[in-house]
């Protein structure tokens, strides 16, 4: 499997953000295909991960829990470094990535000038 640009699976998780709220399992498969899936440890995908998540941040998504109920989006109200080191320390709690679900979602309010927004 051919690995992906980091800047392209950035775009690509902007853009999805736009649209409805991200799950974990999507931002760590794009992680990992940054990362060079085939030969990537784990360890370099969920620093992969963690880089993406602070990139995302920075052009405006938000972190939060996703709930079933309207809004159905709870943006945390948590600093970058405070989001990034929560992020971190529940990813050392599961050893499946599959389970990073319950960690937290990424979502984006519709900007004008957002750089990959069509």
């Amino acid at each position: 499997m051919t690995s992906f640009p980091y800047s392209e699976r950035l775009d690509y998780l902007l853009g999805f953000a736009q649209t409805t709220p991200v799950d974990f399992i999507t931002l760590w498969e794009s992680a990992a295909d940054a990362a060079g899936r085939n030969t990537a440890s784990a360890g370099e995908i969920r620093s992969v991960a963690l880089s993406l998540i602070s990139d995302m941040i920075d052009r405006g998504v938000d972190v939060g829990d996703s709930i079933k109920d309207s809004p159905g989006f709870i943006p945390w109200e948590t600093s970058k470094t405070e989001t990034l080191a929560r992020i971190s320390q529940e990813m050392g709690k599961y050893e499946d990535p599959f389970d990073y679900v319950y960690i937290c979602w990424f979502a984006a309010p519709l900007k004008s000038g957002c750089p990959v927004c069509p």
